[in-house]
């Protein structure tokens, strides 16, 4: 719902910009929040018949932080602009009136066939022309299942109206530029959560750390990550989308090359020293990675979705990344089991970012941000 309502109030050239500063401001949650641990562990006083000590404390330190989000979201928010909306129905407007020049090119004596035709030269208009026929065939299909049902039942019509309903919210997400960016998403974070979870044994095991030290390679790693998102932010107005998801996955496919070479084989040939440094290397590299891809598909697949499904839209890009949180520390868990070496561990994401890439490649021409006209 959040990302949707960023993209209903931010233009396209903006997007970009809005939702990597949206993300920063995460990443600096992520990095602060441990923090406050320093004084909540040593809590240690009672509230009437409720003890507050170090288990207890995190839990009313968020319900005094969330009683002051709702305050603020009660008295403080209010709907910004459409600018999204407005930005698209400018760009309807447009392509309507293409196609109408290119009716009047033509003397009024074209079929509907060679209309198609015509629009080849614009994706937009072709797609725009396919909607008007589709809009007419659903709405008989709608109206004549309507009246043949509900002289049975209403509650079956209702039902098959939502259906019918689903069917078309899904039908316009499923082509080629939304499931490669939905694709990328789900890759780059699964191979990144198999490479932070596997950190901390893999840390223990080849670098002797405790829990400290790889707390505080973590914090790094955030610092590292917020930097790539100021860049993100700053390179994106200068550098196209598809070019700096391109850079994304690359530095992703080079950093998996590098533990996969450097720590593939699962013993320590070198000193420990040289092993934080060859794992800081590969590790941080990835992390730099994560913005130019995860930032930037979710920018794009906001682009390219109409306005009036952005909120169903975004749940389902939530719903790919959530289901690579869960699969990547399951993945990673496993791997460890399946052999004593780490070639399955770093094998499997190398691979998929490969696949990626080829997928990037073979599409990179349709990775523009021409936004879709509305479903309904």
């Amino acid at each position: 719902v959040v990302f949707g309502e960023l993209a209903r109030t931010s233009t396209k050239s903006e997007r970009t910009r809005v939702y990597s500063l949206f993300m920063s401001i995460r990443q600096f949650g992520l990095i602060l929040g441990p923090s406050f641990n320093l004084f909540l562990r040593v809590c240690n006083f009672r509230i009437g018949p409720f003890i507050v000590d170090s288990y207890t404390s995190p839990g009313l330190f968020m319900m005094i932080v969330w009683i002051i989000i709702e305050l603020m979201f009660l008295f403080t928010f209010f709907n910004l602009p459409p600018v999204g909306e407005i930005e698209e129905a400018k760009d309807i407007e447009n392509s309507y009136k293409e196609l109408e020049s290119n009716r009047s090119s033509l003397n009024g004596s074209i079929s509907e066939q060679n209309i198609i035709d015509v629009t080849e030269v614009s994706p937009l208009l072709k797609y725009s022309v396919h909607l008007q026929r589709e809009r007419q065939v659903t709405m008989i299909d709608i109206s004549h299942k309507t009246n043949s049902v509900t002289a049975c039942c209403g509650c079956i019509t209702w039902m098959c109206q939502k259906i019918q309903y689903l069917f078309i919210l899904i039908k316009g997400l499923v082509y080629e530029e939304s499931v490669l960016l939905l694709s990328i998403l789900f890759i780059v974070l699964f191979d990144d959560l198999v490479i932070e979870t596997g950190l901390v044994p893999m840390a223990e095991s080849l670098m002797n750390w405790n829990e400290i030290q790889t707390s505080v390679f973590f914090m790094i790693g955030a610092v590292i990550n917020i930097i790539s998102l100021i860049l993100v932010w700053r390179l994106n107005n200068r550098i196209p989308d598809r070019w700096l998801i391109l850079f994304g996955v690359c530095l992703a496919f080079l950093s998996n090359i590098w533990l996969l070479v450097s720590f593939g084989s699962g013993e320590r040939k070198v000193s420990p020293i040289l092993s934080v440094v060859l794992f800081s290397i590969g590790f941080f590299s990835m992390i730099t990675s994560l913005p130019f891809s995860w930032v930037i598909c979710s920018s794009l697949y906001s682009k390219i979705l109409p306005m009036n499904i952005q909120g169903f839209g975004q749940g389902v890009r939530r719903s790919f990344e959530s289901l690579a949180a869960v699969i990547g520390p399951l993945w990673a868990g496993a791997a460890f089991d399946l052999s004593s070496s780490y070639y399955p561990f770093y094998g499997v994401p190398l691979a998929l970012v490969v696949m990626i890439i080829l997928m990037l490649l073979l599409s990179y021409k349709r990775l523009k941000s021409p936004q879709r006209l509305p479903i309904f």
